[in-house]
């Protein structure tokens, strides 16, 4: 037996075959004289349309819409049909023993699989035509099939590019996958039959279906690529089920009994025999002689050819049709035509059946209506048809979308949203106004807009306009209104300011959030360093430790107590608007700093005493011209000390001054009459010693020689405010001439006591030591002095 499996492939096919299969018999079924054939041969079962040269193994209709037939006799043909019938395009030889017992076609690849006795040939029927590869086998092959989900990828591109092949193998009892690009099988194989493999089908989704004896496998391969078996049916016939088929969608699997001619359905989803509704026979039992040919029509009639019949079954109720067709060679190949009618093959000679329901002429093949012999042709497809005289016209015969056009507007009714306005045939956005006329055609919520800003005018609508009777651009704050630096937002206008422009003329800023001035964004001109707080800065302190050198990068906004325009978080002297920086952490800021990079000095002088007298820098070199004599450092020494002395003795008196006009004041109101004396000598001083302190010199209030009392009273002290007054003000003098330090006036003349050129040798010091309070320094300039006042 000869397992022979057609694949359905088909451009137009009847829109209900069980219709014209009852009206199928010999006596309808005439000729081309009563059907009317024009472009195609149009006979009924006893006459022939073409004579092969050998009986066909399998045929198939290609992708370019040609008939491929595989001869017993070892060649290949490709026959194109035409209003002439069959015509060869190719021929080509691939078993020159003439002996094929199997063959499959691959429409996706165009590679056809052919068996004999000795294994199985690969052909490329595509445009190279030529032998592939060659799988040998040592044992009779049964069947073949096509692996829809596997294969090799040659060019390591993920996408397969030669699918991988089944044998079924009679002795072994299972099928064997092989990889076109090896020599030897892959690992995958079936589970082993019991009795004997008959058949092998494979599923579009890759569930792998072998039959046997009394038995049926379905099997499914894992995520560890291994074959595994899901299903095991036990038909309720007996027998070696040896032809498989599958309707169009996959939905039922039939299998054929071949020595008890039987045939049964069962659905994929479940795996047990399908239901039929209404009822027929699932099994059915035809009584013919064993299948040779099987095909399922477009419609899901299955087609049966037998040793002398064509049966039609409908596949969902198992009913067999009453109509038959005889053929005296039986049929050994069916295929469906280009045109929808049925090509049968009964031994060497082909037949093709064709229909013409409502006889117009037309055959039903060519015949877009065959059922209204009013129209024939549908050019669009769309269902109505080209003759404006007939039912149903088309007014728009190459529009598959259109038929009528009530308005005129040349739009057809169908995609005409106003069939009865010639103005207006489309609303994109469904709210009832035109295309033409809406100005928002996409949105459903706006269709006007007054100032051409595209804002819609409706305020409940999307993307409304909120100045709807001026043009405007803004979009965050408010849409549609001025924004006068494009930076979307709105200028201020009006009483609606809430989040308006803070910055209307600058397209980097919109916002300040403290109202310093100082927009909030970081990227725009001048962004707020400190968004939340108000603060005047505009720059920071930072130091880059590669150059080591600090910067004064822009921070603005931030807080900045002494207004020097550096942030208070880095400034070094918050409360110094002269100072912000103290480099070497000396408490001395850079601008008052001699050096703010070295923390041991902070003026010139600090730098040039801390230097080698062998390695003094330039800055601490004093030229001839600035090198002054002993003598004048002693003079400008002396001057200073007088300076320092006059000052500080000055304050000193007005101090005592002050005293004693508040002690008479106090003395005259407790009403006390005594008298102050004073001697001579104690309003005039024999001797002022002077004593160093500090940087300058003070005078001393002890007096030399005796002093003390006379019995003269002085008259009574007169204390007011306005002599107070001048005392403080004499007072406040002095504090200022000593505050302006060199400003002072020294008097140089000769009789200021002090002595003009430097003494010879240090005077001898007392058994007793210095004096107390001097210095060696004083004792040089006026220790003979103090020795002659003191013998």
């Amino acid at each position: 037996m000869r397992k022979v499996a057609s694949y359905v492939f088909v451009l137009f096919f009847l829109a209900a075959f069980s219709p014209v299969v009852s009206s199928l018999s010999t006596i309808e079924f005439s000729g081309s004289e009563a059907n009317n054939c024009i472009d195609l041969p149009c006979v009924n079962a006893g006459e022939i349309v073409y004579t092969l040269d050998s009986k066909p193994v399998n045929m198939w209709k290609t992708n370019e819409e040609n008939y491929l037939f595989v001869g017993e006799n070892g060649f290949v043909n490709l026959y194109s049909l035409s209003g002439t019938g069959f015509e060869k395009i190719w021929q080509l030889e691939v078993d020159g023993n003439g002996n094929i017992s199997s063959a499959e076609y691959n429409n996706e690849y165009q590679l056809l699989a052919i068996s004999n006795e000795t294994g199985t040939q690969i052909v490329d029927v595509g445009e190279n035509r030529e032998k592939l590869k060659f799988i040998p086998s040592l044992v009779e092959i049964v069947d073949i099939a096509w692996d829809p989900t596997k294969g090799s990828d040659v060019d390591n591109d993920l996408i397969i590019d030669l699918p991988h092949i089944w044998i079924a193998l009679k002795d072994s009892k299972k099928a064997v996958q092989y990889d076109l690009e090896e020599e030897l099988p892959t690992t995958l194989q079936t589970n082993e039959h019991t009795e004997g493999i008959g058949a092998i089908h494979i599923l579009n989704d890759g569930t792998i279906i072998t039959s046997g004896e009394n038995e049926i496998f379905i099997h499914s391969i894992n995520n560890f690529n291994q074959v595994i078996i899901t299903d095991v049916i036990t038909p309720t016939i007996n027998g070696n089920l040896n032809i498989i088929l599958a309707n169009n969608n996959e939905t039922k699997i039939f299998f054929s009994e071949y020595n008890n001619k039987r045939i049964i359905s069962y659905d994929t989803n479940s795996w047990e025999p399908s239901s039929i509704n209404p009822p027929g026979n699932n099994p059915i039992n035809l009584g013919f002689e064993q299948i040779e040919s099987v095909l399922v029509s477009i419609d899901d009639t299955i087609l049966l050819g037998t040793g002398d019949k064509l049966f039609f079954i409908e596949s969902e109720t198992m009913i067999e049709d009453e109509n038959q067709l005889d053929y005296p060679l039986g049929i050994n190949a069916i295929s469906n035509t280009v045109y929808g009618g049925i090509i049968v093959v009964s031994d060497k000679n082909v037949y093709l059946l064709d229909f013409d329901s409502d006889s117009d002429g037309i055959t039903d093949t060519k015949d877009d209506f065959p059922y209204d012999s009013t129209q024939s042709v549908d050019s669009d497809g769309d269902g109505c048809g080209d003759n404006l005289d007939g039912n149903n016209p088309d007014i728009f015969p190459d529009d598959e979308f259109e038929c009528q056009d009530s308005d005129g507007d040349g739009v057809g009714d169908n995609g005409d949203d106003f069939p009865d306005d010639p103005s207006e045939n489309k609303d994109t956005d469904g709210d009832g106004y035109g295309d033409n006329s809406d100005k928002f055609p996409n949105a459903k919520s706006q269709w006007n807009d007054e100032d051409d800003d595209g804002f819609g005018d409706n305020p409940e609508g999307q993307l409304s306009d909120d100045c709807p009777e001026v043009y405007g651009t803004s979009t965050n704050d408010r849409r549609g209104c001025i924004d006068s630096d494009g930076d979307g937002w709105s200028d201020p206008n009006g009483s609606d300011n809430l989040n308006s422009d803070k910055f209307p003329n600058d397209g980097t800023q919109w916002k300040d959030s403290d109202g310093d001035g100082f927009g909030d964004n970081p990227d725009g001109n001048n962004g707020d360093d400190c968004p939340s707080e108000y603060g005047t800065s505009n720059k920071t302190l930072e130091y880059n430790s590669e150059t080591e050198i600090w910067l004064t990068p822009n921070y603005f906004g931030c807080k900045d107590g002494d207004l020097d325009g550096f942030a208070d978080s880095t400034d070094q002297f918050n409360n110094n608007q002269n100072e912000w920086l103290d480099a070497d952490n000396d408490g001395i800021g850079k601008n008052s700093d001699y050096n703010d990079n070295d923390d041991t000095y902070s003026t010139l002088e600090g730098k040039c005493s801390l230097q080698d007298e062998n390695n003094i820098s330039d800055d601490c070199i004093i030229t001839d011209d600035n090198i002054k004599s002993d003598d004048e450092l002693k003079q400008e020494q002396l001057q200073t000390s007088i300076k320092n002395a006059a000052v500080y003795g000055g304050i000193a008196f007005v101090v005592i001054v002050i005293m004693i006009l508040v002690l008479g004041q106090v003395f005259k109101s407790l009403g006390t009459n005594k008298k102050i004396r004073i001697e001579k000598d104690s309003i005039k001083n024999e001797e002022v010693l002077a004593s160093e302190s500090g940087v300058g010199f003070e005078y001393d209030s002890t007096f030399s020689g005796e002093s003390g009392w006379d019995d003269n009273p002085i008259d009574e002290l007169k204390i007011n405010s306005a002599s107070i007054s001048q005392a403080f003000e004499e007072n406040s003098e002095i504090k200022k001439d000593s505050e302006s330090g060199n400003n002072l006036s020294i008097d140089k003349s000769p009789n200021n006591g002090i002595p003009n050129e430097t003494p010879i040798g240090i005077p001898p010091i007392p058994d007793s030591g210095l004096p107390t309070g001097w210095t060696m320094e004083q004792w040089k300039w006026y220790g003979e002095e103090w020795l002659k006042n003191n013998k």
